[in-house]
């Protein structure tokens, strides 16, 4: 597990867990560079607020408040994020199609994002660590992060969402 000793602020590429009967993900891994499965609990132990957000730390501990739900049309995926928490907090969300750079501010929040890649590929960038990303791919992006870049490879629609 020496993979877990990297930076608070790197971001990190999800892999879903089996689908449920309903469609939501039953959970996501946390794939690491060695393509090592890490579980999101484990990385929140580890990095906690410098992740999660102090909030969304106080608010549901260990346990990662968004579920996904992806299906496919055959052209792009289609993307429901909720928070499961009884007393969640709003999850916001934003559809980004571009075929050209995008800058994300994230410096007036304290909350991690998730990055959703519906069509199209792109590389995104946050601290100097670029992922490259493809239709179905999930980042996480960690509550230290400032912003990110997204460079699209032609053109990418892109799900950001996030807990305010």
């Amino acid at each position: 597990m020496s993979l877990l000793l990297g930076s608070a602020n790197k971001m990190w590429k999800l892999r879903p867990v089996i689908d449920s009967a309903d469609g939501w993900l039953d959970g996501l891994t946390v794939v690491a560079g060695d393509d090592t499965p890490l579980s999101l609990p484990l990385l929140i132990d580890r990095y906690g607020e410098a992740l999660m957000g102090k909030r969304n730390l106080l608010r549901y501990g260990d346990v990662f408040p968004l579920r996904i739900r992806i299906t496919d049309n055959g052209k792009e995926d289609f993307v429901d994020i909720e928070n499961i928490h009884p007393d969640g907090l709003p999850v916001t969300t934003n559809i980004l199609d571009t075929d050209y750079g995008v800058i994300r501010d994230y410096t007036e929040f304290d909350t991690f994002a998730l990055i959703v890649c519906k069509s199209g590929n792109a590389s995104v960038t946050c601290n100097g660590q670029t992922e490259e990303i493809g239709r179905g791919d999930i980042l996480l992006i960690p509550a230290s992060a400032r912003g990110i870049r997204i460079e699209p490879q032609k053109k990418a629609s892109l799900i950001e969402s996030y807990i305010r």
